[in-house]
Order: C-alpha cells, then sequence, then structure tokens
C-alpha cells in the first residue's frame, strides 16, 4: 500500500475542480488502496487496474483516469 498522504493532481485545464492536492481519507480504502479527497470533495482513488478522479470513489465513472496501474497514485 501507498505510504502518501497527500497527492497532487495537474495536467487539465478542463477539469480544473478535479485538479490540485489531495489527502488521505483515513479509515478508507478501495480496492485495497487509500482514497484520497480534494478541496472540491473530489476523490482520487483506485479501481483496478487504473486511478481515477472523480466524486463518488465506490464508482468506475470518472472525469479523470491515470495512464498508468501503479501502486500509488
Amino acid at each position: 500500500m501507498c505510504d502518501c498522504q497527500n497527492v497532487t493532481v495537474t495536467g487539465s485545464h478542463v477539469h480544473t475542480t478535479r485538479m490540485g492536492t489531495f489527502v488521505f481519507v483515513p479509515d478508507v480504502l478501495h480496492d485495497g488502496h487509500a482514497v484520497y479527497i480534494n478541496d472540491h470533495h473530489e476523490y482520487l482513488y483506485f479501481y483496478a487496474p487504473i486511478w481515477l478522479v472523480g466524486n463518488d470513489y465506490t464508482k468506475n465513472m470518472a472525469g479523470v483516469r491515470s495512464i498508468g496501474n501503479g501502486v500509488c497514485p
């Protein structure tokens, strides 16, 4: 499992609410990985086999997705 307490997501000028610094949400896991939240209440979460950013970490529908499938976002 990843030891990151904060993760910064950058790169989109379209999905601005899904960018920024995400902080670790204690006691919440999805697919065995940590879940993170930003100031816009968007979640960064693992939905095998990729990382997603969206408003519901229990669903595989999100506005932003990773291009890799690492253990840490």
